[in-house]
């Protein structure tokens, strides 16, 4: 499993945060994916059971030669990971740590007091540009490459 792009999405659905780990080529590729993601995550948690605590929504969708996958946080922020299809299958299992990994960084992230969080701000105007936040996300991702 080849970890391809890791992106955070606000709950206006304003990106916070891409992490391209695909190539240069496929920056705007990925960006886009993601961003087309936000209306097949709101489709199924407007689906979802009021009161479910499963933040993890599995497999969204593929296309050629990758899949989407995701899941939403207790604040809304969406987080969407794009796989490289290969010939091996993708547990859910091993999906569902891969998230928690990242959800917990992204809480570790805004947990610092001098981080502002998109609360009020328009639509697109918080970013994360933390250096230290895009290592930590991929080395997550990395690692988990070498786990799979």
């Amino acid at each position: 499993m080849n970890i391809q792009c890791v992106a955070y999405i606000g709950k206006q659905n304003n990106p916070i945060f891409v992490k391209n780990l695909g190539g240069p080529e496929n920056e705007l590729r990925y960006h886009f994916i993601s961003h087309v993601s936000c209306d097949i995550i709101e489709e199924r948690t407007s689906a979802a059971v009021k009161g479910s605590t499963d933040l993890y929504l599995g497999h969204l969708s593929s296309m050629e030669d990758i899949a989407v996958y995701g899941c939403v946080t207790n604040t809304k922020i969406k987080i969407v990971v794009i796989l490289q299809l290969a010939d091996i299958i993708v547990k859910d299992s091993d999906m569902r740590q891969l998230f928690k990994r990242l959800h917990s960084a992204y809480a570790n992230f805004v947990s610092n007091p001098f981080y502002l969080t998109d609360d009020g701000a328009p639509a697109g105007s918080k970013v994360i540009a933390s250096k230290k936040f895009s290592e930590t996300v991929e080395n997550i991702a990395r690692s988990h490459v070498a786990t799979a």
